[in-house]
């Protein structure tokens, strides 16, 4: 799992997501109500983030909430890059693995 010094990259994956899918303008829409955002949930006791790095540049990132025994994966970003690795499919996994290692989702939820 990354952290918050992720923050910024995850964010520019973000905007390249939203670029390709002709959204001009993501939700949050700035680096600073994302970090806002992450601030307010608790760092990352109450949100995490997953990133998925190709030789050390980041390709792929996914936003997830924890809520008690659920997480909502929420945001996710992909720099269009190396889709034959499917860092997306990476990510996801990431996430829900540690969400459960956590306790948060149980085993009927996943």
């Amino acid at each position: 799992m990354a952290g918050e010094p992720s923050l910024a990259e995850f964010f520019e994956l973000m905007k390249k997501s939203c670029e390709r899918q002709g959204n001009l303008t993501p939700n949050p829409n700035s680096l600073q109500r994302l970090q806002a955002l992450w601030n307010s949930a608790g760092g990352s006791r109450r949100i995490q983030l997953a990133m998925a790095r190709k030789d050390g540049e980041p390709v792929a990132g996914l936003l997830g909430i924890a809520f008690g025994e659920r997480v909502t994966l929420w945001k996710k970003g992909w720099s269009g890059k190396f889709g034959d690795l499917r860092p997306n499919e990476l990510v996801m996994d990431a996430s829900l693995a540690a969400a459960k290692a956590r306790g948060e989702i149980g085993r009927a939820h996943v």
